[in-house]
């Protein structure tokens, strides 16, 4: 807060005609001027679109009571929320805001005729609808000039003289210039607007009065007071202190100023007192003082005037049809979608018996959209397609190219990319020739996504840049984040977290400006994936609940149970598997509470693969088979791939190789006819594997050998030094041991490239077995000591485990049985903790083996016995067969 000092500097600036004054809704709350209560506003416009069909009067509560996001205290949608709905389905709302000229101006109003009057200040910028301003200067006979349309703020006159009084937002006496919606405020203010304000802020210091600063969350740089900062002279920013109340400083604000330094003061009640230093006490303007409830008592009464305007509005230009548009709309958008649904069926079932079209077309895409936001794809498809033959009938272009890009949409969902790309091919087609802008940067958007699946990255970055473009200048803020949202998920799947990262966190920031709960806590849920795969599992944690913390706050079923199917996720990851099928169970109670197929299916995948990894291949195989019965249903193609992919990987670990080659060759053919080049690529690679395993060998050169010339196109190095890996390990059963270690360097040249060191372990590894089947045991144990060392720095458990074992087997072989006698008990203390069956079995089989060196027969026959009893559960028919010889061989 200032002192003497910073009372003097600010009387200086006024004195010296320094400053413009900027005011907010704060100068106007004071009687006899007053404001209505905005909130008000919102739950008055809510009855008046109501009271156009008493069916919609059961869901005025249900939007009037939702939680908000920003104040836990606070219940219903933002009022630029309903307004925007509004605005898009109907005219005329706007004037409704003529309910603000009446009132006198307050003392505060006649403290800037009068700065104004005396030569102090001959710039005031305002935010404010009403004519309290102009009235005081009209009371005083003070000459001014008002700006309130785009032309007149293009032709304003520095040299003409008088006060300039610029009405940024609009003014009622020109309703159409108001700005009070999220687009308005999205698109931020028009560059004729921007372009006085530069002006104005080289030349003086602004001072803030009765302006929160609720702008500068949509943007920063919402004034221009950013981007010119270098040349800036300033700014004072007041906010309101009186006996019984500070205002709390907005975070923006304060941001602002520490870009700003010592140009920037933040004070708290300076104003209107500080005018009364600089002027004659002839001119003191009396302030009285109003209690609490002659402020109610006012505010009431602006309240009531409010709500005879909006009644007037809503019989003049609202029809029942747009009515129940705007509910439907808006319960959807609050997360409420069983509610929108009945509003939207009852909206369509009314077009059907009036035989009006044109409402009927917008009433299925609407009802589709729905539909597609819960899974019903077969039943959002019905209602576009029908919505769609309506439009081509009556030569909508605008609606067919909306109904275009939405058809798309659920082609794309089920994975039919070439489907998909036709459809969003016609609707870009159509927005190019009408100049719908905001259609053609969705369309754009979606043909990017389409590209970004069948992995051409860069093709994709490029369409998605020319969508961000668009909506950056049309000032489509919502459009913006959807933008930001497809570009992080690209330069996440190219491994660039740090840039994901950092659209992830612009879009959150847009989506919470906007009070967009559903985008805000995706965007928060992707932050928490980029997190995820950093291996940060505590923050990732962190930022799936507070997204579900906020889908609980809007009702948003669907959201919660992605959010606890993540974090189901992460615990998977962290091999916390009962909790993360904890969670899972969660997320699939709300998925089938909702109906939701595609979220249960894909829970259906992420529960089997947890099974799988812990060698329940019948509990695996159940719940993708219920999976792949889904997909099937909902026609999505992807989602079949997957799932037929993971039926084969449980099928090979049991060894049913046939079975497993079968289910990988249908899922590969789904992703070629899918053109998903990175999926079919994989696939090659778990075919060749599967015949790898049956030993046969020349299949599975073949299918290696596809698979590495298809990963090297795609330059995916990743899967290469795995391919490379697996193709080494045919040659070496092959025993071509040369051509093997050829290969096995290759895979670890571009593992230590991409410091993959996962991989890295598992070639040494191989290397090493590679050097021991030629009894090369030095070589070979120096490999498996080096894998080890890495293993255990990176928290490898199992492959650790594994790289002990096979040092322990290497060690037996160059006679050193007491340090193989180690290894194999670290290997089994390590196996025990990871759970890895496989590993304890080897373990136990090698103490045997040293135990039978020793002729302690009966203490290797209880080892072989353990090894058995482990090995049973690995479907490893090559250990289990190694081992029951061993034992054998003792036994007889």
């Amino acid at each position: 807060m200032f002192g003497d000092k910073e009372n003097s500097a600010l009387i200086k600036i006024l004195k010296n005609k320094e400053a413009v004054v900027f005011c907010g809704a704060g100068v106007s709350l004071e009687p006899p001027a007053g404001l209505p209560n905005w909130h008000k506003l919102r739950d008055y416009t809510l009855e008046a679109v109501a009271s156009k069909d008493e069916y919609l009067q059961q869901f005025v509560s249900d939007l009037i009571s939702i939680p908000m996001i920003e104040d836990k205290n606070g219940k219903g949608l933002t009022p630029e929320v309903v307004a925007s709905e509004i605005y898009q389905n109907c005219g005329g709302y706007f004037e409704c805001f003529r309910a603000l000229k009446d009132g006198e101006p307050n003392a505060n109003h006649k403290y800037l005729a009068l700065m104004a009057k005396l030569g102090f200040v001959n710039y005031i910028i305002t935010t404010n609808f009403d004519l309290f301003i102009e009235n005081s200067f009209d009371e005083l006979s003070v000459p001014y000039k008002t700006y309130r349309t785009l032309e007149e703020f293009s032709q304003i006159d520095d040299l003409e003289s008088c006060t300039h009084i610029l009405k940024i937002h609009g003014c009622i006496s020109f309703p159409e210039t108001i700005i009070a919606t999220i687009e308005q405020e999205g698109r931020g203010l028009p560059y004729e607007i921007r372009n006085v304000i530069k002006r104005l802020v080289e030349r003086y210091v602004f001072i803030f009065w009765g302006y929160s600063g609720a702008d500068l969350k949509i943007d920063l740089d919402y004034l221009s007071l950013l981007s010119c900062k270098d040349k800036a002279k300033g700014f004072v920013w007041n906010f309101l202190e009186n006996e019984d109340y500070q205002e709390p400083v907005n975070p923006y604000v304060e941001i602002l100023a520490n870009h700003y330094g010592s140009r920037a003061q933040v004070v708290h009640g300076k104003l209107p007192d500080i005018f009364d230093e600089i002027t004659d006490s002839k001119y003191k303007i009396s302030r009285e003082h109003y209690d609490c409830d002659q402020r109610q008592e006012w505010q009431q009464q602006k309240n009531i005037k409010l709500l005879e305007f909006l009644k007037k509005w809503a019989n003049e230009y609202l029809e029942k049809l747009q009515a129940m548009n705007i509910y439907g709309s808006l319960l959807a958008y609050s997360g409420q979608t069983s509610k929108a649904l009945q509003c939207q069926q009852h909206q369509i079932d009314l077009c059907r018996t009036t035989n009006n079209n044109s409402q009927l077309s917008t009433a299925l895409n609407n009802i589709g959209s729905t539909y597609e936001s819960i899974g019903e794809y077969d039943k959002a498809l019905q209602a576009f397609e029908e919505a769609l033959d309506i439009d081509e009938e009556q030569n909508d272009s605008k609606g067919l190219g909306i109904l275009a890009s939405n058809i798309g949409n659920i082609y794309y969902t089920r994975g039919d990319y070439s489907k998909a790309l036709e459809y969003y091919d016609k609707a870009k087609n159509i927005d190019e020739q009408i100049g719908y802008q905001r259609g053609l940067s969705t369309d754009l958007n979606n043909i990017g996504m389409v590209h970004n699946s069948l992995g051409n990255g860069e093709l994709a970055l490029e369409f998605y840049k020319q969508a961000e473009n668009i909506d950056r200048e049309i000032g489509d803020k919502k459009g913006l984040a959807a933008r930001l949202n497809n570009i992080g998920i690209l330069f996440k799947e190219l491994g660039n977290y740090e840039e994901a990262m950092r659209c992830y966190k612009e879009a959150q920031q847009i989506n919470r400006a906007l009070g967009d709960k559903k985008s805000w806590s995706t965007a928060l849920n992707n932050m928490g994936f980029i997190s995820y795969l950093k291996k940060d599992f505590i923050k990732a944690i962190e930022y799936y609940k507070e997204a579900q913390k906020i889908d609980e706050y809007s009702n948003n079923k669907r959201g919660i149970a992605i959010r606890l199917n993540n974090i189901g996720l992460v615990y998977k990851r962290q091999k916390q598997y009962d909790k993360a099928l904890m969670y899972y169970q969660k997320a699939h109670d709300i998925a089938l509470e909702l109906g939701d197929k595609k979220s249960l299916a894909s829970l259906y995948i992420n529960i089997g693969s947890t099974y799988d990894i812990l060698k329940d291949y019948s509990k695996a195989l159940d719940y993708n088979q219920k999976a792949k019965n889904i997909y099937s249903e909902i026609g999505n193609k992807k989602g079949l791939a997957t799932s037929l992919n993971n039926i084969g990987s449980s099928y090979k670990s049991m060894e049913q190789y046939k079975q497993a080659l079968d289910y990988y060759k249908k899922a590969e053919e789904i992703d070629r006819e899918l053109r998903d080049q990175n999926s079919t690529c994989v696939l090659l690679s778990n075919i060749a594997s599967a015949y790898r395993s049956a030993k046969e060998y020349e299949n599975a050169i073949l299918y290696y050998e596809k698979s590495i010339a298809l990963a090297k196109s795609l330059e995916n190095n990743s899967e290469l030094s795995s391919l490379f890996n697996g193709l080494g390990i045919v040659y070496r059963s092959q025993g071509l041991y040369s051509k093997a270690l050829v290969i096995f360097e290759e895979a670890y040249k571009i593992a230590k490239d991409n410091s993959d060191f996962f991989v890295i372990v598992l070639t040494k590894n191989n290397i090493g077995k590679n050097y021991h089947k030629q009894n090369k045991y030095q070589q070979a144990l120096d490999m498996f000591k080096q894998a080890a060392q890495l293993a255990e720095e990176y928290k490898y458990e199992e492959e650790l485990a594994d790289s002990l074992n096979n040092t322990a087997i290497t060690l037996k072989q160059l006679e050193q049985y007491d340090d193989s006698l180690l290894h194999s008990q670290e290997a089994y203390e390590i196996a025990t903790k990871c759970k890895a069956s496989l590993e304890i079995a080897r373990a136990f089989n090698n103490m045997g083996n040293i135990a039978k060196i020793r002729q302690e027969i009966s203490l290797a026959i209880d080892q072989f016995k353990k090894a058995e009893a482990y090995a049973n559960n690995c479907y490893n028919t090559e250990v289990l067969n190694m081992i029951r010889e061993n034992l054998v061989s003792l036994q007889s």
